[in-house]
């Protein structure tokens, strides 16, 4: 090759790779990568694989959010597995826009697909004679709950939000009654959508109250077992909806890092806590005197720490 040509063909060889190595580092940061869970099965069911899992998931979300700053999202697979054998049971796909707004492990359900055939794959059952197939044909054949919403023992449930039961399979139309029980009582209407079974509350539910829910083994639904759940509404009064704003519109000008009383930040719940006891009218943030320095704190210190109404 002629001499005079080599340094323009040497540079265009460099523009090249310098090219082809922005094109891949594009690619690494576009492309969404799966990650993997297992779960080890030992007879557990599915309902109970995914309650396991919750804490997991939220754990390995948060690693992988931190160690891949640049992924608008983080793809899990959750894997049962027994022995050699690996099954996927649900696959979670959440968002970093979401990630950062702190969801809870108790909205697994929102951003998962589940699949809860796939646990029978682990679970070889062996032959039966057929006397024994006719006598437990019902048992086997009977739907399961895959996931509810409200999740078992989940907390801070609001006050008007529906029961929802999801299953394994489309339930059976047409059905008319249920014998539905909820503790402490309350009215219910319920319907039918696909593989889902709605309950609604023909009133508010009460705040700050552990709510028992029970669905028996009935012919009408052909469950495998009764269902029972239990949940814990909302308090009257939350930090979020009726605390943060009164500091906002108050104190938080002053309180936080770039203010006057930086000592003393009010900008954060864990900033706040550090100067109220739960339960106590004797916490330092409700002592007269700095209850009395602001007239939109002033206005609402009739609130009663037992949840009574907000006074004038």
């Amino acid at each position: 090759m002629n001499s005079r040509y080599r340094p323009w063909v040497r540079l265009g060889s460099l523009l090249l790779s310098f090219g082809l190595a922005l094109i891949l580092a594009w690619a690494r940061v576009g492309w969404t990568q799966t990650h993997r869970i297992s779960l080890s099965v030992q007879g557990q069911s599915y309902s109970q694989l995914v309650e396991q899992s919750r804490p997991l998931v939220w754990q390995a979300l948060a690693q992988q959010f931190q160690a891949q700053p640049q992924s608008e999202q983080i793809t899990l697979e959750v894997l049962g597995q027994a022995g050699e054998q690996q099954v996927p049971l649900f696959t979670v796909r959440m968002p970093r826009s979401v990630w950062q707004q702190a969801p809870s492990p108790a909205q697994l359900e929102q951003f998962s697909t589940f699949y809860p055939n796939t646990l029978a794959l682990l679970q070889p059952r062996a032959p039966l004679q057929q006397a024994q197939v006719e006598s437990t044909a019902p048992f086997a054949n009977g739907i399961t709950l895959v996931s509810s919403n409200p999740s078992n023992g989940q907390r801070g449930i609001p006050i008007d939000q529906n029961i929802h039961l999801r299953f394994d399979r489309q339930l059976p139309a047409g059905i008319t009654g249920l014998a539905f029980g909820i503790q402490p009582p309350v009215e219910v209407a319920f319907d039918i959508q696909g593989n889902e079974l709605i309950f609604q509350p023909l009133q508010l539910l009460s705040y700050s109250t552990d709510y028992r829910i029970l669905l028996p083994a009935a012919k009408e639904l052909d469950l495998q077992k009764p269902i029972e759940l239990t949940f814990r509404t909302e308090p009257r009064y939350s930090y979020q909806r009726d605390i943060k704003p009164l500091l906002e519109a108050s104190c938080v000008g002053c309180h936080q890092q770039a203010g006057w009383m930086r000592r003393s930040p009010l900008d954060s719940y864990a900033a706040v806590m550090r100067y109220v006891t739960p339960g106590s009218e004797n916490s330092e943030l409700l002592k007269p005197r700095w209850l009395a320095r602001h007239a939109v704190i002033q206005r609402a210190a009739g609130i009663r720490l037992n949840g009574g109404e907000w006074m004038p």
